[in-house]
């Protein structure tokens, strides 16, 4: 078919189009599931004979775009039930369907290169066939019927090795490896997890010694997604990834752990309910044993004429100020949003130094709101401690979230998470802005400023010398 030459403009721009938005949605290749905006209506999929499953898994779609009560139709689920049934006859319908989409993608493919579209065109709509290619949850569920391994490893790097302890948990060097064992190439999806600060399709299940799965770390940043790519993964070769031990489980206790990482190439499993998993096909490392320290307390030396300068320096806080949160160093930049020449910035130049007099002020029980949430605020960026975060707490990321810790504040740019890959590394940034308070919770900020006193008993060893 020949086209004029506004009409491949215009086609031209269309693709282009298509194209930017799919980027701006964090992706290099258009994806399109098939039919993703239709209502699966809930089914028992125990109750389907072989060729209804057939004709359903031929149109089925990924699970990651659905919601609950469409996963219960989604291939994931479809693939499962073939698997429970386990039989030749499941196994016959699973190839059948892949070779199926096989044949298809490779017809669209020739009758596009035979059109009259310019390279532009051309690339744009094979792009758009790359969800036929997609292969590895069939091949997966071949394998589990066959009783053979999954083809794609989840390995998890010198985990015989790896320190922990409770405030530096670790960064865990993982990798997916195809070890399939008719030695095809896996379809795989490179990257586009991490915008959140974390891989959101990788999750880390880990259990006490009682055997209880310790809850998931809810993702800090609202945003998701990120740019990738999807095509094979060779045999034998490897895509590798880092995660932050810390954004998907927080452990509170020293002792011995059972971990285990988890994969899906589609779905957000970090933002799963253990439930959900049920009905994806999830890629599993082997467990093993992760032992957490208690830290050494951390030393703070200090004369007394540093300690009654502190002192000093925080009777003369003006509490009225407007409260001011920076987190890091207090750098260049951070002495720009808090003046190096008022005390609170002087108490933040002081660093450790600051922690004991900080502390001993918080220890009077009528300190005004403003002044005890000004002592947290310091104590939160001298001493980086999530669970006395104020903000951490109880906004969570969600800064729509109105506190009731605080009174109105500022707070200054910063990065909350990371998440790093082959692709390359992504951050979360925590965007600079003023904030409004809710109803002042005086009790529960009490409450906060004992915490810390505790965390000072118990974590600081302070030595004042004269």
């Amino acid at each position: 078919m020949r086209f004029t030459g506004h009409e491949r403009i215009a086609r031209r721009f269309t693709a282009g189009l298509l194209l930017l938005m799919s980027c701006l949605f964090g992706m290099t290749s258009l994806v399109i599931a098939d039919d993703r905006n239709v209502k699966t209506p809930a089914v028992d999929l125990k109750k389907l004979t072989l060729n209804e499953l057939a004709t359903r898994l031929e149109s089925s779609q990924e699970p990651g775009w659905l919601n609950e009560r469409e996963r219960q139709a989604s291939r994931d689920a479809l693939l499962l039930e073939l698997i429970r049934r386990g039989d030749r006859f499941s196994e016959q319908v699973i190839v059948k369907c892949l070779n199926d989409r096989e044949r298809r993608r490779l017809a669209e493919i020739e009758k596009i290169k035979n059109s009259s579209k310019d390279d532009d065109e051309e690339r744009f709509d094979i792009n758009q066939l790359d969800k036929l290619a997609r292969n590895l949850e069939f091949v997966t569920a071949i394998c589990r019927i066959r009783k053979q391994p999954d083809p794609l490893a989840v390995y998890v790097h010198g985990s015989a090795d790896i320190k922990a302890s409770l405030r530096k948990p670790p960064v865990l060097k993982v990798s997916l490896k195809n070890v399939d064992i008719d030695n095809r190439p896996l379809w795989i999806t490179y990257g586009g997890d991490n915008r959140s600060g974390r891989h959101d399709r990788w999750r880390i299940h880990v259990w006490n010694n009682d055997g209880i799965l310790l809850p998931e770390v809810d993702r800090f940043s609202m945003i998701g997604g990120g740019i990738f790519v999807e095509g094979p993964l060779p045999y034998n070769k490897n895509w590798e990834a880092q995660l932050n031990f810390a954004s998907y489980v927080k452990i509170r206790n020293p002792g011995k752990y059972k971990v285990q990482v988890l994969y899906h190439d589609n779905a957000r499993i970090a933002d799963e309910s253990v439930q959900g998993l049920d009905q994806l096909i999830v890629f599993k490392s082997e467990p093993f044993e992760m032992t957490v320290h208690t830290d050494p307390r951390i030393e703070i030396r200090l004369t007394r004429a540093e300690m009654d300068e502190a002192l000093l320096l925080v009777k003369s806080l003006n509490a009225e100020d407007p409260l001011r949160i920076i987190y890091g160093a207090y750098d260049q930049s951070a002495r720009r949003f808090i003046r190096a020449d008022t005390p609170q910035g002087k108490l933040l130049a002081l660093n450790l130094k600051a922690a004991p007099a900080l502390l001993q002020a918080l220890s009077d029980e009528k300190l005004t709101f403003r002044k005890r949430a000004w002592l947290i605020t310091i104590l939160s960026t001298i001493i980086a401690e999530p669970d006395l975060d104020p903000l951490q707490i109880e906004v969570d990321g969600d800064f729509q979230t109105p506190s009731t810790l605080l009174p109105d504040y500022e707070i200054q740019e910063r990065i909350t998470s990371s998440a790093t890959s082959a692709s390359g590394s992504s951050f979360t940034i925590l965007p600079a802005g003023e904030h409004k308070s809710g109803t002042p919770d005086i009790v529960r900020q009490q409450a906060l400023g004992r915490a810390w006193m505790k965390f000072g008993t118990d974590n600081l060893d302070i030595q004042i010398k004269n």
